[in-house]
């Protein structure tokens, strides 16, 4: 999802859900702070259900929405 977040972003501004769980985030060799600065690059912003800012990911679900929007 987050390969194709700048393109499909760009066009609709969608708001997202993301269910992140971090062991299959490390064991793609990826890491939270990787996962960050993309979803920032995008111009998105990810926020915690009570709309609280992203600063590392946990076994839970996040929306993802425009800065605009948020």
């Amino acid at each position: 999802m987050l390969k194709g977040l700048h393109r499909v972003t760009a066009e609709f501004k969608p708001m997202a859900f993301l269910s992140v769980h971090p062991n299959s985030i490390s064991g793609l060799g990826g890491s939270d702070e990787a996962w960050l600065k993309e979803i920032h690059a995008s111009s998105y912003e990810g926020i915690n259900m009570d709309r609280s800012t992203v600063d590392k990911f946990e076994f839970m679900k996040y929306i993802l929405i425009d800065k605009k929007e948020y």
